[in-house]
């Protein structure tokens, strides 16, 4: 009896909460004063929005990157397209990429990056690469990982070493070649 009674009172709360729910209206007058009403701005009063929510099904208009005008939305747009040409990420960049200067970018640090490695042997690039500070920070990190007896988690040192072989550029070396230690026992007796 107890139980239904609570149950029937939890049910009501919600039903009730449900119309509970009100407007709110900012409306500001000729002379400047503003007023919260629960009702529409009547008489010469004007509805004044607070905040304008980004729509996320919408895309943003860009600019062109450099005008003063620009909305912040073109603005970090800009910054992350020219990070990712700084770090070499031209796919990244290339995926980013909304306007013809930021196409321009992208396409004069490729052939800027084209002719500085021109000549060199991928033996050549991939030494470079490995000097990086970027590849001596993972390949420390996946020494740490799989040096620490306390907390071997092989999935976490397969996730270093997977970072590692990306920030060094290097291949990753074939799986099917792994060795186990397994020790193989003759279960066959010779009958004598």
């Amino acid at each position: 009896m107890k139980l239904n009674f609570l149950f029937l009172a939890g049910f009501g709360l919600v039903c009730a909460s449900g119309q509970v729910v009100a407007q709110t209206y900012n409306c500001k007058s000729q002379s400047g004063q503003i007023s919260y009403s629960n009702s529409p701005c009547t008489g010469n009063s004007i509805t004044v929005k607070i905040m304008e929510p980004f729509p996320a099904d919408q895309t943003v208009s860009v600019q062109t990157s450099g005008n003063a005008q620009s909305s912040p939305y073109s603005r970090h747009l800009d910054a992350k397209v020219d990070e990712a040409i700084g770090t070499k990420d031209y796919r990244l960049a290339k995926q980013l990429a909304l306007t013809s200067d930021h196409w321009r970018k992208i396409n004069e640090a490729e052939k800027n990056d084209a002719a500085v490695n021109f000549g060199k042997t991928p033996t050549d690039l991939l030494f470079e690469k490995s000097k990086t500070e970027e590849c001596v920070n993972a390949r420390r990190s996946h020494e740490l990982a799989a040096g620490s007896s306390r907390d071997s988690n092989d999935a976490f040192v397969e996730a270093k070493r997977i970072s590692m072989y990306s920030a060094c550029g290097m291949p990753e070396p074939s799986r099917s070649n792994k060795r186990t230690n397994r020790t193989n026992i003759n279960q066959y007796r010779i009958n004598r």
